[in-house]
C-alpha cells in the first residue's frame, strides 16, 4: 500500500526531448514546451526571464489565475529548469497573450467552467485541454507567430498540441491514482489503529473475565447441598464450564395465557 502511495506521487511527467534529427519531432517538442509555458503565462506566472509578462497588467483581476493545475505545473522541477535556462522562444508569443485571454474568457468552455464555484483538478484539466485544442492552437495570431519560426512544420505543430494535452491528462490520471492510494492508505491505517487498540485492551478484558470467573466460583461454593442458578436465553460462559454430570438443566414452563372474556350486562344480573 505504501509502495502504491509513493509510486503515484503527485507530479507532472514531461515528454523527453527527441533524440533523432526529425524536423517534425524537434519542432513538436518546442511547441509542446511553449504551450505549457503559455498556460502558465495566461495564469499570471512570469516565464520569460528577459522581459515582463503582459498578463501582469491585469493584476488581481486575472480570472485565469490561481488554479490547481497552474500551481502544480509551476512547481514542477523540469518546468522550473526550462524557465531558468530560457531560450524557449516563448517571448515570441507575448503579443498574443492578451488577445488569447480575451478569447478564452468569452469562450463557452470558460463560461461552463465558471459556473462551478469550486474547481477540482479534473475541472482544470478538462478546461485547459479544450482551450489548448480550440482557442490557442486554432488562433490565427498564434499560428502566424508559430510560422515565423524557421523550424515550423504543420505536422510538428499539431503533434506538439497533442503532447501538451496528453501531459495535462496524464497528470490528472496520476493525481486520481494518488488520491485513491492515499484513501486506501488512510483506511489501512485506521484498521491498524483499531487492531492496535484492541490488542491494548485485550489484557484488561482477560483480567476482568478472570475476576468474574473467580467471583462466580466463590458464590457457587457457598452452597451446602443444592445450588439453583437462573439464566436468560444466553447463559453465562462460566456455567458452560461446569461438568455435565454435576448439572441438571431445566427449562421453565411458559405461563398459560389468560383468555379474556367479554362479559355482557346480563351476566351480572
Amino acid at each position: 500500500m505504501l509502495y502504491s502511495y509513493l509510486l503515484t506521487r503527485s507530479e507532472f511527467h514531461l515528454h523527453p526531448a527527441p533524440t533523432g534529427q526529425s524536423r517534425d519531432n524537434q519542432y513538436a517538442y518546442s511547441v509542446y514546451l511553449n504551450l505549457l509555458l503559455i498556460v502558465l503565462e495566461l495564469s499570471g506566472y512570469r516565464v520569460n526571464r528577459t522581459g515582463s509578462n503582459p498578463m501582469e497588467s491585469l493584476g488581481e483581476s486575472n480570472m485565469l489565475s490561481d488554479s490547481k493545475l497552474s500551481r502544480a505545473l509551476s512547481s514542477n522541477l523540469d518546468i522550473r529548469d526550462i524557465i531558468a535556462k530560457g531560450n524557449t522562444g516563448i517571448e515570441a508569443f507575448d503579443g498574443t497573450l492578451l488577445r488569447l485571454y480575451s478569447l478564452i474568457t468569452k469562450s463557452s468552455a470558460y463560461i461552463d467552467y465558471r459556473k462551478k464555484k469550486r474547481h477540482d483538478l479534473d475541472d482544470d484539466v478538462q478546461f485547459w485541454s479544450v482551450i489548448i485544442n480550440t482557442v490557442i492552437a486554432g488562433n490565427p495570431l498564434v499560428l502566424e507567430t508559430a510560422r515565423l519560426d524557421e523550424a515550423f512544420t504543420s505536422a510538428g505543430f499539431q503533434k506538439g498540441v497533442k503532447m501538451a494535452v496528453e501531459t495535462l491528462r496524464d497528470y490528472n490520471d496520476k493525481e486520481s491514482s494518488y488520491a485513491q492510494a492515499k484513501k486506501s492508505l488512510n483506511e489501512s491505517l485506521e484498521k491498524a489503529y483499531e487492531l492496535y487498540h484492541a490488542l491494548l485492551v485485550l489484557p484488561v478484558f482477560l483480567t476482568d473475565m478472570e475476576e468474574e470467573r473467580r467471583l462466580c466460583y466463590v458464590g457457587m461454593t457457598r452452597a451446602r447441598e443444592e445450588l439453583i442458578l437462573v439464566s436468560g436465553k444466553e447463559s453465562s460462559p462460566f456455567l458452560q464450564e461446569l461438568p455435565a454430570e454435576c448439572v441438571s438443566r431445566e427449562q421453565a414452563e411458559k405461563e398459560e395465557e389468560v383468555q379474556a372474556v367479554q362479559m355482557s350486562l346480563f351476566d351480572l344480573m
